[in-house]
């Protein structure tokens, strides 16, 4: 389905339920700090915060066997609001009400103390029904009322 800076995300089918899922994997995933710190803050995000509508939903986790990559199984969206723009098939009426949907996702995502950080189009995932889900929480962060603001 795609390839970003880290990994690949293909589409697949849930063998217990026929659902189609996206399997994000995330290349070399343990191999330094850095990555591994992002991995895992983004699995840490995506569990606490499972049934928002318009937040991308994570099912499951897999290693690979030789403990290099790691494989999100997420919530399947057929297309990023990138491809849409791209291809000019949004109407007025459809371009609000997604744009309605980020609002109102990340309004939640602060709410819960969550800075997303990278909110762009490739990140935000559009269904045939125009509903939108805010996805890739590599770069996400949780924040404490206390150090916002503050001066050192």
């Amino acid at each position: 389905m795609g390839r970003g800076n880290y990994g690949t995300v293909w589409r697949a089918v849930d063998k217990r339920n026929r659902e189609r899922v996206a399997i994000k994997k995330i290349n070399g995933a343990f191999r330094d700090i850095i990555d591994a710190q992002r991995s895992l803050r983004e699995i840490m995000i995506l569990s606490e915060i499972r049934n928002h509508p318009n937040v991308i939903r994570i099912f499951n986790v897999k290693v690979d066997k030789k403990g290099r990559d790691l494989y999100l199984i997420l919530e399947f969206a057929d297309a990023d609001l990138l491809t849409l723009i791209r291809a000019q098939m949004c109407s007025n009426e459809q371009r609000k009400f997604i744009m309605y949907q980020v609002a109102r996702g990340l309004l939640f995502l602060h709410t819960a103390k969550i800075m997303h950080r990278d909110i762009k189009p490739a990140n935000i995932m559009v269904n045939q029904n125009c509903s939108a889900k805010i996805a890739d929480f590599g770069l996400a962060r949780i924040y404490n009322d206390k150090k916002v603001g503050k001066k050192k």
